[in-house]
């Protein structure tokens, strides 16, 4: 009898562990992920994910961006007559600015008028920037100008500037008045050379841009214009212009036989002058045989 239950007795005491795990015993469920060999694949395994993200995650956007429609190549544009040379503004109105302070403080402010009646004159100075946001290379092929309108040069107020100083960038320039229609090199004598792409190539790798310093030359009449660039996209040839479509076209006006007033530079600073004395600094102003 004793036998019996003695061996009862260890049958519950086998029947009832002890349910806290020993010291060396593993953990079940989740916590096997947080020690011992896997968690050393787990750790890798992130690393992997975390490197591939950040490696690939920008050019599998751009992809997705290019399958939705959204990767593109973007273009600014502005009129910008701030550069290292003379400048000359035409205006339609004669009374543009009816005394020197006026004007003046329309050149502090940098609100030249363009656009308001006001054109760059002779030579204009415009800027575009080539920005490529495609998840491939894009190679800049070609720049011509697209001529858009013209007609008779604005008679109202003419400005000489002094220079105001411009930054480095490509520059490019285009004879208005000819039928090469082609972006041009500017030589140091500041005269239009050779087509500029048929020496260079401009490739925009993805996320790059370009910035263009853009002179329209003209001498004969006004003239509203846009620049067609060249992309080399995908095998294909794909034509962007500047200023895009829905924005205001440049501008470049000739200068006109005479003037109602005029503003010239003297010694720094901005006087009001005869258009007579206008027309006399400036070679180009008053009657040319190609105008009629």
């Amino acid at each position: 009898m004793a036998k019996r239950n003695a061996r009862r007795g260890q049958s519950a005491q086998r029947k009832r562990p002890d349910r806290r795990p020993a010291a060396d015993e593993a953990p079940s469920g989740w916590r096997k992920w947080l020690g011992g060999p896997k968690a050393v694949g787990v750790l890798a395994g992130t690393t992997l994910i975390t490197f591939l993200v950040t490696s690939y995650a920008p050019r599998l956007l751009a992809s997705v961006d290019r399958l939705t429609g959204a990767a593109e190549v973007v273009v600014y544009a502005y009129e910008d007559p701030s550069t290292d040379r003379d400048v000359i503004l035409a205006y339609e109105r004669g009374d543009q600015f009816k005394d020197v302070e006026a004007l003046h403080q329309k050149l502090v402010d940098r609100d030249y008028g363009l656009g308001k009646g006001g054109y760059q004159a002779l030579r204009s100075t415009n800027r575009v920037i080539v920005e490529n946001r495609m998840p491939a290379d894009v190679a800049v092929v070609g720049i011509a100008f697209k001529l858009l309108e013209k007609r008779n040069p604005p008679a109202g107020t003419a400005v000489w500037l002094n220079p105001q100083g411009g930054e480095t960038v490509v520059q490019l320039g285009f004879d208005l008045d000819s039928f090469n229609s082609r972006a041009r090199a500017i030589a140091p004598d500041q005269e239009l050379g050779a087509d500029y792409f048929a020496q260079n190539r401009v490739l925009l790798k993805p996320g790059e841009q370009i910035e263009f310093s853009m002179r329209g030359d003209a001498t004969r009449q006004l003239y509203l214009w846009r620049a067609e660039i060249s992309l080399y996209v995908g095998g294909t040839v794909k034509k962007v212009m500047a200023p895009p479509e829905h924005e205001r076209p440049f501008a470049t006006t000739g200068l006109a036989k005479t003037f109602t007033s005029a503003f010239d530079n003297h010694a720094g600073d901005i006087k009001r002058v005869d258009p007579g004395l206008f027309c006399a600094r400036h070679a180009m102003c008053g009657p040319r045989e190609d105008r009629d």
